[in-house]
């Protein structure tokens, strides 16, 4: 079977469908390299993928996105798109 790299930004809602797709991967005999944010490699090394963190990639926690994107705040409503024009 083949070796496949799948990669996802460290986002719950990127890493689970993701994480669905590497599953149905192994579940079919192909090797599974995971490349994501740290806090996510264990959610598919549990599924049986070698997962990698990022390394050259920035990585970052979506429960604190304020810390790497001051910019954003805490990236909760229309108010952490900032401002609109008309």
């Amino acid at each position: 079977m083949s070796r496949i790299l799948v990669t996802s930004m460290p986002f719950a809602g990127h890493v689970g469908p993701t994480a669905g797709l590497a599953a149905e991967l192994i579940a079919r005999g192909h090797e599974v390299v995971a490349y994501t944010g740290a806090k996510y490699v264990p959610r598919f090394t549990a599924l049986g993928a070698q997962g990698r963190p990022f390394v050259r990639a920035q990585d970052f926690d979506d429960a604190d996105l304020a810390a790497t994107f001051p910019a954003v705040g805490n990236g909760k409503g229309c108010a952490a798109a900032g401002p609109t024009s008309s």
